[in-house]
């Protein structure tokens, strides 16, 4: 995995953040390097 310098803030991880208080998990899909993998990581830290 690459690791990216700055986490890039985006819309959907506000509302994501709040589906997960109600949902134990969620399927994040999407098209290559649109940061998939990076929004996990961050939601934790948060």
């Amino acid at each position: 995995m690459i690791k990216m310098k700055e986490y890039v803030k985006r819309y959907i991880d506000d509302e994501l953040s709040n589906i997960l208080e109600f949902m134990g998990a969620v399927l994040i899909v999407g098209p290559k390097w649109c940061g998939k993998q990076q929004l996990p990581p961050n939601l934790q830290t948060q």
